[in-house]
């Protein structure tokens, strides 16, 4: 019996655009992170130069996701038998929330009275741009490329993974990775986190172990040689208490925190 394949649905379409937002959603998080963390160790978190590199760095990211998004509804109009104007509609409006995301993720609101409007003009920049590449697709002068279709023999998909090591077939073979914690960088985003305690609304019991996690880190930071997987439980223990924040809201500066923390310690 041959092999049976079902028709893709409009939810499948969705699914996959969804994805590659969420793909440079969060490579914009991680680039803001490390420009916050490195503008941080000279005291120049809220600067006018860390705002605008920050948006500049946000601006790549969307670009690339829009041109992403619009190359694979350009893939799933000429291979499927889906509506195009329904996919056309879909991808337009998952593409607005990306321009309410990315200026989440910019997260430059406590910077405000230092360039009055700046936000605001940039916001608007990010629409202009959606908007033009929108036109430019419909009309058909822009024919983005379609991103590459994901290897689905022999091959391993890694969501979120950082200083860790994976081998393949080899019978004998050997495989060895180093750890390095960004002390510096590690420091920044716990003094971060605790200033930004206030933001978290925090149980008393909750953030008693939020505190002492991070009392953990610092501890372990002040050390020659710190223990990577004490660094590691208890940044991951932080991610936790703070990510089961009630509401489930987290401000734009405590997940800035959270990615860093994450990324300087490699706890995930």
């Amino acid at each position: 019996m041959g092999a049976m394949f079902a028709d893709p649905t409009i939810n499948d379409f969705l699914a996959r655009i969804d994805w590659h937002i969420a793909q440079a959603q969060e490579r914009a998080a991680m680039a803001v992170a490390d420009l916050r963390c490195r503008a941080a160790a000279h005291g120049a978190v809220n600067s006018s130069r860390t705002v605008i590199f920050t948006w500049e760095a946000v601006r790549k990211e969307f670009a690339s996701g829009v041109e992403t998004v619009l190359g694979e509804l350009h893939r799933v109009i000429r291979k499927t038998k889906l509506d195009p104007g329904e996919l056309r509609q879909h991808a337009g409006q998952r593409l607005m929330n990306f321009v309410m995301a990315a200026e989440a993720v910019a997260g430059t609101w406590e910077a405000a009275h230092l360039m009055p409007g700046y936000r605001k003009k940039q916001v608007a920049a990010l629409n202009q741009h959606l908007q033009f590449a929108l036109q430019q697709f419909d009309v058909g002068l822009f024919v983005p490329n379609e991103p590459e279709v994901p290897q689905v023999s022999n091959a391993i998909n890694i969501g979120s993974m950082t200083n860790s090591a994976v081998q393949q077939g080899s019978p004998g073979a050997t495989q060895s990775q180093s750890i390095v914690i960004k002390v510096d960088e590690a420091k920044a985003a716990i003094a971060a986190l605790e200033a930004g305690h206030g933001e978290l609304n925090l149980t008393a019991e909750k953030l008693s172990d939020l505190q002492s996690d991070l009392d953990t880190i610092k501890a372990q930071l002040a050390k020659t040689a710190p223990s990577h997987s004490i660094v590691r439980e208890a940044a991951r223990s932080v991610r936790t208490i703070v990510e089961g924040a009630v509401g489930g809201m987290l401000t734009p500066s405590i997940v800035t925190a959270i990615v860093a923390l994450g990324k300087a310690t490699g706890a995930y």
